[in-house]
């Protein structure tokens, strides 16, 4: 059996009222030279059974003791056969053009180690929300200076190259586990972004990072900043541009408990951490968002 070109890793934990949309999403693509490996973190739902449903020979499931999703990731990568591979969350959404205007320019560039193309944010009624908006070109800095621009869909990465560099399983670090391994990877290659949106991600009230304790968020700021700082290819090379990061790490925790009412003193602090780390950050439309939620919430 000849290895496909895509493999489109999918992590779910009860997610079944969802997966099948999103399933559906890769089976139409109008790139079919692909596979699709769908993760199951532990559901007690029926995940199985929507999966089963579908029928699709292009699927591999595989079902494991709950680990977060970076295990199922990790999972995923272990068992692919494709040139390159992609994560798509099980709430979110690929457009039928989405592989094939990757292939496309993936074959331009001479099949680069590491690519990104642009998404847009919608809700469940599909209304758009946001939608990346920066040029074509290498966006490695802007991971440290815009923070996590790189949707999970949106990265192909050679396989080969991923068999060397997995997502970090600490469970401390879920919800931020993808931003570091995208800032380790931009230590070593340079990750050239399409600018046209071909996917979209789903906002909605169900999303992990809604359920998470102002406990948690801070605990796994820590762990961010720790896995980041301690590695030393990244902070040489980017050194300039570190105190945006933890600016942003700061600001992304403010922004989750300025939307909690009684963690606003919280976010206030967290806030301005964040302004001594990089003034610039005053400026930013999250800064402005947490601000709205502080004083109108």
């Amino acid at each position: 059996m000849s290895s496909p070109f895509f493999t489109v890793i999918i992590p779910t934990h009860n997610r079944a009222g969802r997966l099948g949309k999103t399933i559906a999403s890769v089976l139409n693509q109008e790139e079919k030279d692909f596979e699709l490996i769908i993760v199951d973190d532990g559901s007690t739902d029926d995940t199985s059974s929507v999966v089963e449903a579908i029928g699709d020979d292009r699927i591999r499931y595989l079902w494991q003791e709950n680990r977060e999703r970076a295990a199922a990731r990790n999972t995923g990568v272990s068992v692919s056969r494709g040139a390159y591979v992609t994560f798509l969350d099980s709430d979110d959404l690929l457009y039928p053009e989405h592989l094939r205007t990757v292939r496309e320019a993936l074959r331009s560039m001479g099949l680069p180690p590491v690519y990104h193309q642009a998404y847009e944010v919608i809700d469940d009624a599909g209304k758009l929300v946001s939608r990346l908006n920066i040029p074509g070109g290498r966006i490695n800095r802007l991971l440290f200076t815009r923070g996590n621009i790189m949707s999970c869909q949106g990265v192909f990465v050679q396989r080969v190259i991923l068999s060397d560099n997995r997502f970090n399983e600490s469970p401390v670090l879920t919800g931020l586990e993808d931003w570091e391994l995208w800032i380790r990877l931009a230590a070593h290659y340079p990750i050239p972004h399409g600018e046209v949106v071909t996917s979209a991600l789903v906002q909605h009230k169900e999303r992990s990072v809604m359920a998470n304790s102002s406990e948690m968020l801070i605990t796994r700021k820590n762990a961010f900043k720790a896995a980041i700082g301690q590695n030393k290819t990244i902070t040489s090379m980017y050194a300039e541009v570190l105190p945006v990061l933890w600016a942003n790490i700061s600001t992304y925790v403010s922004l989750h408990l300025s939307e909690m009412p009684s963690r606003k003193f919280q976010a206030i602090t967290y806030l301005i951490q964040g302004i001594r780390q990089s003034p610039g950050i005053l400026m930013r439309r999250r800064t402005w968002a947490i601000l709205r939620n502080i004083l109108l919430r």
